[in-house]
């Protein structure tokens, strides 16, 4: 999984992720990240933010890891976004609308 940054880590870690979680953000270009994710990873899951600044990130490194062979999964991206609706826009804000969705059904453990 590749997310923008370190809160993002966190926040996936929250919500009980255990896999490997790759921050986007490491100092080198897109290009030369895109190019380096692409010779340790066949199939990688992006989940940027839903900001402005998250979707234009989300588009170009989709299209750069897909010149590099890399197969892009973003249906959970999509299905994230979807869910939360307009009252989430990073991935930090996916653990309280997800505890907040969990109490309108009746479930908050």
């Amino acid at each position: 999984m590749l997310v923008e940054g370190s809160r993002d880590v966190a926040a996936l870690r929250d919500m009980g992720f255990e896999g490997t979680i790759l921050k986007l953000n490491s100092g080198e270009s897109l290009v030369q990240r895109a190019d380096r994710l692409s010779r340790d990873h066949g199939r990688i899951i992006i989940l940027t933010d839903w900001d402005p600044k998250g979707l234009l990130l989300h588009e170009r490194l989709k299209a750069l890891l897909e010149d590099c062979q890399v197969e892009v999964e973003d249906r959970h991206w999509l299905r994230l976004r979807r869910l939360c609706g307009s009252g989430c826009r990073t991935i930090e804000d996916v653990p309280a609308k997800v505890l907040s969705l969990r109490r309108m059904a009746g479930r908050a453990d």
